[in-house]
């Protein structure tokens, strides 16, 4: 019986602790300018939580929603890191790995173009 209890107890404080750590990601995310620090594989793993394992948490939908919003926060900072892009190089450190993904396409044509832009630039008449 003991057992079953200890089991449940750390059942309890992981389905707590992961809201906790959601809600303090978010409030960093939307407070902080910086990313916060996430897991690299973060969005992935929590993916294959909800899938597979939403029946063994006690609220998915509140971690569902906690979720978007943490996506929405960092996308809405990875674009501003976007626009403040030179022909140098881009700082968005913290960034996960699909995050890191679905910026990639947009930042190496826009880095192509402005190294275009930069080493040839227009001659005035």
């Amino acid at each position: 019986m003991s057992v079953s209890i200890g089991i449940l107890r750390k059942y309890i404080k992981a389905n707590l602790l992961l809201k906790d750590f959601l809600q303090d990601r978010l409030t960093k995310e939307t407070t902080q300018r910086d990313f916060s620090d996430l897991p690299f594989r973060f969005t992935e793993i929590s993916k294959i939580l909800l899938d597979v394992a939403s029946d063994d948490l006690e609220t998915p939908d509140k971690l569902r929603s906690l979720l978007k919003d943490l996506r929405e926060a960092r996308q809405a900072k990875s674009r501003d890191g976007l626009q403040s892009l030179d022909h140098s190089e881009l700082s968005l450190p913290n960034l996960c790995s699909m995050e890191i993904n679905e910026i990639r396409p947009f930042f190496v044509q826009s880095m192509h173009l402005l190294t275009h832009l930069v080493r040839e630039p227009t001659s005035a008449p």
